[in-house]
């Protein structure tokens, strides 16, 4: 049972409560005057305008049927860059060969400016997939970069066991694999969650994706609604923020096994 001192938990209060909460204001205070120096709602609403106009779009159940639809699209392109970077890795790991074949793609993909994407599969896909396309190009590098620094970052000892006394594949992914590796596909999948979401939604604006929020974004601009502009992006940002927080609470949840559990599970299966 941990005993935090009066000086933890304040910290801990500060933190987590009134340093984010000094902060917020601060920023939307910022925003407040900047909007009254210009003073017209066509060139920067303020707080007050955009979250108005939020409340409004929230009302209505066609702003929720293309917030999902946005996260749909975004979430399987999201899923699939992850499975292909974990194929892609493992197949890495057992063949230097395939290595230097897909090494140069994944640096090729992280180089190329996400509009050139855009622009070419724009014109080998439908605008429907697009988004899930793109958001899975993104995905893709800092997954697959981050797996394959995670498998060549296995201690020496732990290849050694497997060489010398061959456990089968369950026990080498559970108890060697897993453990060793999993801190690395966490810290790329947090990353890779913000990157596909930009991506995705600059996808759908481009290509003026159907029940789409990059739709949204695109029509508010033509019609000079600035303030729905503001309003979707809000949007954009809230669900972003929501996936990475779902994601790091999912991954908390993941129990790997300690150092020294590990260890004396080695030490067992050495005996």
């Amino acid at each position: 049972m941990k005993i935090f001192s009066t000086d933890e938990k304040t910290n801990n209060i500060k933190d987590k409560l009134i340093y984010p909460l000094i902060s917020l204001v601060f920023w939307l205070g910022l925003w407040w005057i900047f909007a009254r120096c210009v003073n017209t709602e066509l060139l920067l609403p303020g707080p007050y305008e955009t979250f108005s106009s939020l409340w409004t779009l929230i009302s209505g159940s066609f702003f929720w049927k293309t917030c999902f639809m946005s996260f749909l699209r975004i979430l399987a392109g999201t899923l699939s860059g992850i499975l292909c970077a974990i194929i892609c890795a493992l197949l890495c790991s057992f063949s230097s060969l395939i290595s230097h074949i897909l090494t140069p793609l994944s640096k090729i993909i992280k180089t190329t400016p996400v509009a050139s994407f855009i622009i070419l599969a724009m014109l080998w896909l439908g605008h429907g997939v697009l988004p899930s396309v793109i958001a899975a190009l993104m995905v893709f590098p800092p997954v697959f970069q981050n797996m394959l620094t995670g498998i060549g970052e296995i201690p020496y000892a732990h290849k050694k066991l497997i060489r010398i006394f061959r456990p089968d594949l369950k026990t080498r992914i559970t108890k060697i694999y897993v453990p060793d590796i999993m801190p690395y596909f966490f810290a790329s999948v947090k990353v890779s969650t913000g990157l596909a979401w930009k991506a995705g939604i600059a996808a759908e604006v481009l290509a003026f994706s159907p029940d789409s929020i990059g739709r949204q974004l695109t029509e508010a601009k033509n019609m000079l609604e600035t303030p729905d502009l503001f309003a979707w992006t809000c949007a954009v940002i809230i669900i972003s923020l929501a996936m990475e927080t779902l994601i790091g609470f999912l991954f908390s949840k993941i129990r790997l096994p300690k150092k020294s559990e590990r260890d004396k599970h080695h030490d067992t299966v050495a005996a």
